[in-house]
């Protein structure tokens, strides 16, 4: 496993690209295989307030590509990386870790997305949302996984501190 303190700071473009996926949509796709444990990709963006992140949700016309880092936000709806166009599946190949970097924004928590198993050239690149418990929040999956819990969601409560 990659150390800690570079994992999060390296940009691997060689190992993913984005293009149309299924259901209709952009996705999120390995361009070389990708072993186990290995970091794939930051989720960016613009890092916001809570008060701001209501804001723009509000005026967002589709759902917003947003994760919760601590107690700010990553909003990659107009910015951020190519990271945003990965997909949920309730048989996910990528795992988030939450870091918290020291000496960086108070309580800021960096998220980086990490194989969670051997992925193949061309396999979709799909993680699980982790949502938080927020009912307004419940969406229906659409993964066609076999195993499809119907519905996508939980919260991600661990981090590292680097």
């Amino acid at each position: 496993m990659d150390a800690p303190h570079s994992a999060i700071t390296r940009y691997a473009t060689m190992l993913c690209t984005s293009w149309n996926a299924h259901p209709p949509g952009l996705g999120f796709f390995a361009a070389t295989d990708i072993k186990k444990d290995k970091f794939i990709i930051a989720f960016t963006g613009d890092v916001i307030s809570t008060e701001e992140y209501k804001n723009r949700t509000r005026k967002y016309k589709k759902f917003p590509y947003v994760y919760k880092a601590g107690p700010f936000y990553i909003d990659a709806t107009e910015t951020g990386n190519s990271a945003k166009y990965a997909n949920y599946s309730c048989n996910f190949n990528m795992r988030t870790e939450k870091w918290q970097l020291v000496g960086k924004l108070e309580g800021f928590v960096a998220l980086g997305f990490f194989a969670e198993r051997g992925i193949k050239k061309g396999e979709e690149l799909t993680i699980d949302y982790n949502f938080d418990e927020d009912e307004s929040r419940k969406i229906k999956c659409l993964c066609i996984h076999p195993n499809c819990s119907g519905q996508m969601g939980r919260a991600l409560t661990s981090w590292r501190r680097c």
